[in-house]
């Protein structure tokens, strides 16, 4: 909000928040291709008891 711009913010984000090595982003990046993972989207679960289905993408409490 405008408070916030006018108080500046604690991390710098003018780069839309990426504050990653060039170099180091680009071999994390090939190490997950390698896993078969999407670098931009690599997560299978938020945490282990929940299981996100591959096929649809989604979590649902009814266990279908």
């Amino acid at each position: 909000d405008e408070r916030e711009e006018k108080a500046g913010y604690p991390i710098d984000h003018s780069d839309g928040g990426e504050d990653d090595d060039p170099v180091e982003h680009a071999e994390w990046a090939r190490k997950l291709e390698a896993m078969g993972r999407n670098p931009r989207a690599p997560w299978k679960r938020q945490v282990e008891t929940l299981e996100i289905d591959p096929e649809k993408d989604a979590i649902t409490d009814s266990g279908t």
